[in-house]
């Protein structure tokens, strides 16, 4: 899929939207059918991580906060729309009443996560004192200056399991670059972890038992999270999975 987020398009009164399935009217009807073809369609088009240009219900540009505060209601759902000028939009559409019924609360759940991680971003990451596996000591000031890629998971999370392989390329990427590190906060024992990885290949470095420090310091709605910290030491992305980790490490030039 394509992104293609800039700069403001015409004014609501000029600008006529329309979505690469047609007219928004049908695209919702369709959508609203069921909760599947609804999720089918939010999971490929709708990337709420990402810096896009938010409409309101009539056009309107709105903030991306006003857009994720809105989705979390349960009471709107998104689409993707282009103007004229091939400008891309997210635009929220009140649910109907013919709408599948379960909907709502997929679109609320949704909407909750991606505000509380919107929210994480330009806050101080929590202080920390990890040592990892193989000894190593880390503290969020010596790590000042250098960009952190830092992951959530634990050893039975599939998801967290199955993205290991493209965390692995992005190590290899920036191997030869002192001021990026990756770092992994696990839930499991030492022992547990260090087993893991002799059959499963991890490259980022592992900190064990950090149940405590994530339950008390981070917003962690699901494994695995991605917390992507920039040199002065404040949250610059929180996502869910490599792909939308990936798109916000292009976008940053990182």
């Amino acid at each position: 899929m394509s992104l293609s987020f800039g700069c403001s398009g015409p004014s609501k009164e000029s600008r006529v939207l329309t979505t690469q399935y047609g007219s928004i009217k049908a695209l919702q009807a369709h959508l609203e059918k069921d909760k599947m073809t609804w999720w089918t369609y939010h999971k490929g088009h709708i990337i709420l991580s990402t810096e896009f240009n938010p409409l309101d219900t009539d056009g309107a540009e709105i903030t991306k906060r006003d857009f994720l505060e809105k989705l979390n209601t349960g009471d709107f759902i998104a689409v993707e729309v282009e103007d004229e000028s091939k400008q891309k939009y997210y635009q929220l559409l009140a649910i109907s009443e013919n709408a599948d019924t379960s909907i709502s609360g997929m679109v609320e759940v949704d909407g909750y996560t991606a505000l509380e991680h919107f929210l994480q971003e330009g806050r101080d990451f929590p202080d920390y004192e990890f040592i990892d596996l193989d000894g190593n000591y880390y503290a969020r000031d010596d790590l000042l200056g250098k960009t952190v890629f830092l992951k959530t998971w634990f050893i039975a999370c599939a998801p967290c399991i199955e993205e290991m392989p493209d965390l692995n390329e992005l190590v290899k990427a920036y191997q030869n670059r002192e001021d990026i590190i990756f770092i992994s906060l696990a839930l499991d024992k030492a022992e547990a972890l260090k087993a893991f990885l002799q059959e499963t290949q991890f490259d980022y470095k592992v900190i064990p038992l950090q149940g405590d420090f994530i339950d008390e310091n981070l917003v962690n709605l699901a494994y695995p999270t991605h917390y992507l910290i920039g040199p002065d030491g404040k949250v610059k992305k929180v996502t869910h999975n490599f792909e939308e980790l990936d798109l916000a490490r292009v976008a940053m030039g990182i």
